[in-house]
């Protein structure tokens, strides 16, 4: 489900004059947090009271942050990747070794639920081969380049892998935001399109 669940907080958002130099890149990111974790908070007391203290539906749809932003859309705290280390850098996974080595050609990574694809960017960039970003229509609809250098498919992972052979499938922060129950589903729906002994499934949590 996709929809546009910002709204305009009463409070201050946080000046970017407060923040030292070497942390603007984090300045974004918090602004957003306070904003919306202090509505979600404020909300806890009337939440409470109003479902009698009951443990929210597994899932996380059902929470303080859906009530106060009227949606179903899940809450997960991701900060930007900007100044950190990725999966493929040097000292990381070994991509030369474990994906380059014995590829068969097709398709070298498919990024499932991979946003607006700064690392599918990133890791096209440095090691070429076709790169498909995996997510939602509305996301891969909109945010994203024309002169991308890797493909773009709608695909929903909670539906059978469209993608079949391709050397490997990368979830990188997807699992934890959901149930045990339903990161199995997720990950089931990646079996049929594995081939034996060829493709890696890639968890990144």
């Amino acid at each position: 489900m996709c929809s546009n669940f910002m709204t305009e907080s009463s409070i201050t958002r946080l000046s970017v004059d407060h923040w030292p130099k070497r942390n603007l890149e984090y300045q974004h990111f918090v602004s957003f947090s306070y904003d919306n974790c202090s509505l979600s908070f404020n909300v806890i007391p009337e939440y409470l009271n109003k479902s009698r203290y009951r443990t929210p539906t597994p899932g996380g749809t059902d929470g303080p942050f859906q009530q106060v932003h009227e949606t179903k859309l899940l809450f997960f705290l991701n900060s930007s990747l900007a100044g950190k280390k990725i999966w493929f850098d040097e000292g990381f996974y070994p991509v030369p070794e474990r994906l380059l080595s014995g590829f068969q050609g097709g398709v070298l990574l498919v990024d499932v639920g991979g946003g607006w694809g700064q690392e599918a960017e990133a890791f096209a960039k440095i090691y070429g081969g076709r790169v498909i970003l995996q997510d939602l229509e509305c996301v891969t609809a909109s945010g994203l380049t024309e002169d991308r250098n890797f493909e773009t498919q709608a695909h929903d992972f909670f539906t059978p892998q469209p993608v079949v052979g391709a050397r490997a499938y990368h979830l990188h922060s997807i699992l934890h935001g959901w149930n045990d129950e339903d990161a199995v589903r997720i990950l089931n729906n990646l079996v049929p399109a594995l081939k034996k002994g060829y493709s890696r499934v890639l968890v990144n949590e």
